[in-house]
């Protein structure tokens, strides 16, 4: 896996303890996967964030449609007609 190219403190720090996960407990151990998927979800967030910082400003549908990207699935296809739940 290679780092994000965006980062910030809360990806880097859950990035040491993933490495840390890794070492002690090797890399298929229950507290390693969860330790990576919180690492994966800080720098997805750290990612969203700097592209909202560079983005322009959005119109009400964009929103909205940027809005359902970012719940999951079932949930958006539950609270908006229309949209098919996208398998992951």
């Amino acid at each position: 896996m290679s780092a994000r190219p965006t980062s910030s403190p809360e990806a880097r720090k859950a990035q040491g303890q993933m490495a840390s996960a890794v070492r002690q407990y090797g890399p298929n151990d229950p507290r390693t996967r969860a330790a990576r998927d919180n690492w994966r979800g800080e720098s997805y967030l750290a990612a969203v964030a700097a592209a909202v910082a560079d983005a322009p400003p959005l119109s009400p549908d964009q929103r909205d449609r940027l809005a359902v990207l970012l719940r999951p699935a079932a949930v958006a296809a539950e609270q908006r007609p229309g949209v098919q739940a996208v398998a992951s």
